[in-house]
């Protein structure tokens, strides 16, 4: 996972690793966790990995996540 920086500042995380993050979360694995979890692609984002996470899934799935 990407590593701690200050508030404000755009860093990379892998979407693997965000995929993970919220399986270990208790979320269900879904067909955008899938595909995250296939890719060996980086994003550059700002936020903490888990608010990160949640906003991607929620904007690819066009509705609000819950664990």
């Amino acid at each position: 996972m990407s590593a701690n920086v200050p508030n404000g500042t755009r860093q990379w995380f892998w979407m693997d690793d965000l995929a993970r993050l919220l399986v270990e979360l208790g979320y269900a694995l879904s067909p955008p966790l899938d595909e995250w979890l296939a890719m060996t692609v980086a994003i550059r984002a700002e936020g903490e990995p888990l608010t990160v996470a949640k906003g991607l899934l929620e904007n690819r799935e066009g509705n609000t996540v819950a664990a």
